[in-house]
């Protein structure tokens, strides 16, 4: 089978190494379009990649202006998944092709990911699929050697196309890494507790010690070339336009809320704060982004673990898959829709009521919703007004503060 190749190799500009981030999408997207199959191997600068249950975290504007103050770039994938540091001690590979066939979900893992693990086993690595528990973006495809995680894959099927992602740890240090990504979710408000001994990099297994990135690159390549004719084509003009535009929608940064959405305008114009259009239409985009990425990774992932179940339970066949995709879902019709669309436009409300108390010079009010008390959102709405972005007693600057959260923020004279 013929295959696009697409290489970001280490001594790439920094303009190129910027895109690297949405490198795997933007070829993805070529593969819908094509009805073609695509090889991505990239390297990268440091940046942190989050997945879209990490969009919930109750004070993940915090934690992401934390990491963007150590020089992290942090960015939200488009499959399944949670908060993964990716840099020059690791590589990363992608697969695309055309596909809108939920029910391959396991088999698009097995298929196009074999190439790793043929690449691996070139070079004397014993690697398989499984679930390293405890380890940081836990999940049932990730590759493991001797019971550690070694790399996390990640699936999208949208658009047309599936991209199969991930990355391999090289000489990446798992208990640096998994310290700072644990510092991550205590700052964002999470109970999640991860264990650096679940993960490992390829030079710390036995007898890898001198493996570098360089000799995994050659030999990844030489794994996909068992199931490709891999034929080498860079980045079209038109493609790197679309990869600057997609690092424009894809990254997170301390000045933008996750959740700004068509209902900043609402809470702008509350404060009587002048009329800000571009700051609406803004936020109007990024909310049936955010909306449309939150609902479609909650789906992939319960199709994720559902596989995974019925592979345990030797019961994977055409009916039980697409019986699973079927309740995936209908779980995610009606109310869960509606209720996360609520909170996004609650997040939304309040973000533009910051915004509008700003310009008015007023100060801002946590106001309780009573039909849902909480004794955390009740310590807030004690506080006194405070100057907007100051945070209230929970840590907060703003609502929802958790999942069903209904108070608002309203301004008052400063």
């Amino acid at each position: 089978m013929d295959a696009r190749y697409v290489h970001l190799s280490s001594d790439a500009s920094d303009d190129q190494l910027r895109l690297s981030p949405v490198l795997a999408e933007t070829v993805a997207r070529w593969s819908a379009d094509r009805e073609s199959s695509a090889v991505v191997i990239r390297h990268q600068r440091p940046y942190i990649l989050l997945g879209p249950k990490d969009r919930r975290l109750p004070r993940l504007s915090e934690a992401v202006a934390w990491l963007n103050s150590l020089g992290y770039p942090v960015f939200m994938r488009i499959g399944g998944g949670s908060a993964v540091l990716l840099d020059e001690e690791c590589l990363s590979f992608a697969v695309s092709q055309p596909c809108r066939d939920f029910t391959v979900w396991a088999d698009n893992f097995r298929s196009m990911a074999q190439g790793v693990i043929d690449g691996l086993q070139s070079i004397g690595i014993d690697a398989g699929f499984g679930r390293a528990s405890g380890s940081y973006c836990e999940g049932p495809y990730d590759l493991v050697a001797d019971g550690k995680k070694i790399a996390g894959i990640a699936q999208a099927i949208r658009g047309g196309f599936a991209l199969v992602s991930g990355m391999l740890l090289i000489r990446q240090d798992p208990v640096r890494t998994t310290a700072l990504l644990q510092e991550f979710y205590e700052r964002a408000g999470s109970t999640l507790i991860l264990d650096p001994n679940a993960v490992t990099a390829l030079a710390r297994l036995r007898g890898m010690a001198r493996l570098d990135v360089e000799q995994v690159e050659a030999a990844l390549k030489a794994g996909f070339s068992l199931h490709y004719r891999l034929n080498d084509q860079p980045l079209t003009p038109k493609e790197l336009e679309l990869a600057q535009q997609l690092m424009t929608e894809r990254q997170l940064t301390e000045a933008i809320e996750p959740a700004v959405a068509a209902a900043w305008r609402a809470g702008h114009e509350a404060v009587e704060a002048p009329p800000d259009g571009a700051g609406a239409t803004k936020a109007a985009a990024e909310l049936a982004r955010v909306l449309a990425d939150e609902v479609v990774g909650a789906i992939e992932g319960r199709i994720t673990e559902g596989i995974a179940s019925l592979e345990a339970s030797g019961t994977v066949g055409d009916d039980s898959l697409g019986e699973l995709v079927g309740i995936a879902y209908r779980d995610w019709k009606g109310a869960r829709v509606d209720a996360a669309a609520v909170d996004v436009a609650l997040r939304a409300y309040a973000a533009g009521s910051l915004a509008g108390a700003t310009a008015s010079g007023a100060r801002v009010r946590w106001v309780l919703e009573t039909s849902q008390p909480c004794a955390d959102c009740d310590d807030n709405a004690l506080s006194e007004p405070l100057e907007p972005g100051e945070a209230f007693p929970t840590g907060q600057v703003q609502p929802p503060l958790h999942e069903g959260c209904r108070c608002v923020l309203v301004a008052v004279p400063g």
